[in-house]
């Protein structure tokens, strides 16, 4: 009799965990952004990452492509942040780069002065996916075309007048912090190649001075 009741309890739980699982793969395929929510609660970044880039796959969603790209940088995937960005920002001349310029601009009217970043008195979300973009692509350029492709990306999608949070901006802060004497040259090159930027610029000046003293480390 005992034996028959612990048999009993194996085969129930042994059927509710086959339940378990059947029931998480099927919210997985057709409910990704609950499963998104989910693990974004349980702190599992890069699994909430997955599945908002699933559920836009799935629905076309412009916020969970989005967050997918955001979480792969918060948890330093920079592969997955690359691949998701591409897709966000899309090609030159491009629906999907119209689609990012709107949605960049409706990020920043509903910013608030009590939603702003720490520290901030003015806000560009742009210019904060573009930065982090351009670092996650840094951290996987090899060639130096892909290098020089990085450096005019950062340049092209930041303002004449430099701020700290620009993408150049933080794309010259980790190339130094990165003591990557070559990189700082590439970059250094194609910034004073460009004639848009004020070159009184206080942001400006410290970049130069710094990818100047770190191309020659």
């Amino acid at each position: 009799m005992k034996k028959l009741v612990i048999k009993t309890a194996f085969i129930t739980f042994g059927a509710a965990l086959v339940l378990a699982v059947l029931a998480f793969g099927i919210i997985s395929l057709v409910a990704p952004s609950v499963m998104m929510r989910f693990c974004d609660f349980l702190g599992m970044e890069t699994m909430s990452a997955d599945y908002a880039y699933q559920n836009y796959q799935l629905k076309g969603d412009i916020d969970s492509l989005a967050r997918s790209f955001e979480l792969a940088v918060s948890s330093n995937n920079d592969a997955a942040a690359v691949i998701r960005f591409e897709e966000f920002y899309g090609e030159d001349d491009s629906e999907q780069r119209v689609v990012f310029a709107t949605y960049c601009r409706q990020q920043d009217e509903e910013q608030t002065e009590e939603t702003l970043p720490e520290g901030l008195s003015e806000y560009s979300y742009r210019s904060v996916v573009c930065a982090q973009a351009a670092i996650a692509r840094y951290h996987l350029a090899q060639t130096e075309e892909e290098k020089t492709e990085i450096c005019e990306f950062a340049t092209r999608e930041s303002e004449s007048e430099l701020s700290a949070e620009s993408p150049l901006a933080a794309l010259a802060a980790e190339c130094v912090s990165q003591e990557d004497a070559q990189f700082c040259a590439i970059l250094r090159i194609t910034i004073v190649g460009n004639a848009k930027f004020n070159k009184e610029n206080e942001t400006y000046i410290q970049i130069m001075k710094s990818l100047e003293d770190a191309s020659h480390e």
